[in-house]
């Protein structure tokens, strides 16, 4: 009797991930379809991105493990002694059959918007400044820029004139919140965010495509690129003398520090959104409307951030 039960509930789990595979496989083929094309636009290939990493890498996964379910389900029927009925076999044909065009489809599309990314990601716009004498600026696989000092031969993360400045601040003061404050006041002048203000940051990341993509991330070229975009319209419009290289790549540098300690070559358009917000120099309070308004993206699932700029910003 314990065994016919054991044998019924397999049978009947075995019946239950079928279905449950069956509609997550054509919800999948749905999806896609909605997804469109692969597009060469800047906005709407980082959203395509973005779905890719949200949406349809973990429905892959979770076709993939119910499938091997399914395989281990069988095995444990035939376990028991239960025949297999030749019906169900080609069932189990059709369904890998359809799982595998699935991912074929799935990661087709992931190559084609990686590759169209890294297309647009090598379109740099912003050329490499002059660096102090004996610094050599060089990029990691990523694309990660670094520092070597010729003379020395060492290497840093920093831009040279940057770090030369905030290092100013390590032994002058032990108190950590005012050594945090005056070297982010060092950020903003070295790099010249005393001069942007923030609609021209709204617009530079709505040109961009950047407005709707808090979620997205942002590689190196791209960060360069709108930051170049930044700068070049502040010094367009209000005739101000900027260095426009320089202050881009020292900028640059700063935020992949402090954003991405594993020199992946990637931030989150969140934050790069954030911290520029908050270094830039405009009113308080419509830095605060515009943080609450990137934050809040989806009324239904608020972006929680935690801000205490001493731990945001690791300098």
């Amino acid at each position: 009797m314990k065994q016919l039960e054991d044998a019924l509930n397999e049978l009947k789990h075995w019946e239950d991930t079928r279905i449950e595979l069956v509609g997550a496989l054509d919800g999948f083929e749905s999806e896609l379809k909605k997804q469109g094309p692969v597009s060469g636009e800047s906005g709407t290939l980082r959203r395509q991105s973005q779905e890719m990493e949200q949406k349809t890498n973990p429905d892959m996964d979770r076709m993939q493990s119910l499938m091997s379910e399914l395989d281990r389900s069988i095995a444990r029927q035939q376990q028991k002694g239960l025949e297999i009925p030749e019906t169900t076999i080609e069932r189990m044909k059709g369904l890998k059959n359809q799982l595998s065009r699935n991912l074929s489809q799935g990661k087709n599309r992931g190559k084609a918007i990686a590759k169209e990314l890294d297309r647009f990601e090598s379109q740099r716009t912003f050329p490499i400044p002059e660096l102090p004498v004996g610094w050599i600026r060089v990029e990691t696989s990523s694309g990660v820029p670094y520092f070597v000092n010729s003379e020395s031969n060492t290497t840093q993360w920093d831009h040279p004139e940057l770090r030369e400045v905030l290092d100013k601040f390590d032994s002058k003061n032990k108190h950590p919140g005012y050594r945090t404050a005056m070297k982010l006041r060092s950020v903003v002048n070295k790099c010249s965010l005393n001069r942007v203000d923030l609609a021209t940051l709204i617009e530079s990341a709505e040109t961009y495509g950047l407005s709707e993509l808090n979620k997205a991330t942002i590689g190196c070229l791209e960060l360069g690129n709108v930051l170049s975009m930044i700068y070049q319209s502040v010094s367009d419009v209000s005739r101000i003398d900027i260095d426009v290289h320089k202050s881009t790549d020292m900028l640059l540098t700063w935020l992949l520090k402090t954003y991405d300690m594993s020199r992946s070559g990637r931030i989150s358009v969140l934050s790069f959104k954030i911290s520029m917000a908050i270094l830039c120099q405009s009113p308080v309070d419509d830095k605060y409307r515009y943080i609450f308004n990137i934050v809040l993206t989806r009324s239904d699932m608020p972006i929680v951030i935690e801000l205490p700029i001493s731990q945001k910003m690791r300098i």
